[in-house]
């Protein structure tokens, strides 16, 4: 099994037209100047640390300096993210070093959590409010990142959708860590139900929680505090708007997201915003590999149309058509990569 893995990399790695591009001896000497530090230090900064090597070695130009970087960083060297000033001042050099920092607040708390270490800080309640409940807050953030750099390691779970603000006050919520839901209410399905289908492909564990991170982060933009808002890892209530209430389900066996709009007349602009999420989180964690259909169940026959049938005229969901053209909340490849808050305010 593994014998065959390396030969499929091999075959693969020797098809690939990156590693025929042709690179200067600066670059080079750069990268050897990084790798030299490897043993010592998990990251280096920027401003402190590369840009200071980078003239040493004669590439003077910060142009030259990024597109140097973000070269390692496409090839595997190194992790050099760029979507914030924050993430852009780290190299991280040591890839497991960014694994155990995340590993210490996502983690099975069955197996991984020791409770008495968080009690003898005082942090007991907590470690339980995270473990248990999905909500973390500074201070415990403060203590499991001891001498990491805390600052780089919240904005990279932002940026990964993995963790977003909650509430006032400095508090997060990491949905990874919510617990199942485990009772149904018939009643909570009212609405216009859609269909995100991921059957014809696969749906990778972590995706809904991310979707749920996106939609909190959506809605702390347009809603002053949400009284009804019902989490769980597989299930969610939430306002995206003061008009746009929605339900969020997971269907692991069927590889679905099921969504249920509680105001049938706000269904299309809670379809595509939910769609430009789906396709944000694809293409940003995904790598565009995912593939998914829409589609939409008729109240009185239970029958599911795909939403561009659904949305034609004389169709049977006039509710989902508008009088006036408006921009549709599509997703491009181009429009995924925008920055984070660039791409939530656009919606």
């Amino acid at each position: 099994g593994i014998d065959k893995l390396r030969r499929a990399i091999e075959v693969n790695a020797r098809l690939d037209e990156g590693i025929k591009q042709e690179v200067s001896i600066r670059w080079m000497a750069l990268l050897d100047e990084i790798q030299a530090r490897e043993a010592t230090r998990p990251f280096l900064t920027l401003e402190n640390d590369v840009r200071p090597i980078c003239r040493n070695v004669g590439i003077t130009s910060s142009l030259e300096q990024e597109e140097a970087l973000e070269y390692f960083h496409q090839r595997g060297f190194i992790i050099h993210l760029t979507s914030s000033e924050v993430l852009k001042n780290y190299i991280v050099i040591q890839p497991m070093w960014l694994i155990d920092g995340l590993s210490r607040v996502i983690r099975d708390p069955l197996i991984h959590v020791n409770y008495d270490l968080f009690e003898s800080a005082g942090l007991r309640e907590e470690a339980i409010n995270t473990f248990e409940g999905g909500v973390t807050s500074k201070d415990f953030l403060d203590f499991v990142w001891e001498g990491y750099p805390i600052g780089f390691f919240v904005d990279l779970m932002k940026r990964t959708m993995l963790l977003s603000e909650w509430d006032e006050g400095e508090q997060y919520l990491i949905p990874s860590l919510l617990k199942k839901k485990t009772t149904d209410n018939e009643d909570s399905h009212a609405g216009t139900n859609i269909t995100f289908d991921f059957s014809e492909s696969f749906l990778p564990k972590g995706i809904f929680p991310r979707l749920v991170c996106l939609c909190i982060e959506y809605s702390s933009r347009k809603v002053a505090k949400d009284y009804h808002r019902v989490l769980y890892r597989d299930y969610a209530s939430i306002k995206l708007s003061d008009s746009i209430k929605i339900l969020l389900i997971e269907d692991e066996e069927n590889l679905r997201i099921n969504c249920v709009v509680r105001d049938r007349f706000m269904s299309r602009k809670a379809i595509e915003i939910v769609q430009s999420m789906l396709h944000k989180i694809d293409y940003d964690v995904s790598g565009g590999g995912l593939k998914f259909k829409t589609f939409v169940t008729h109240e009185e026959t239970n029958k599911q149309y795909s939403f561009a049938d659904a949305r034609k005229p004389n169709s049977l969901f006039p509710f989902l058509q508008d009088e006036e053209p408006q921009r549709q909340h599509k997703c491009s490849l181009e429009y995924t990569n925008f920055e984070l808050n660039a791409f939530l305010e656009g919606l």
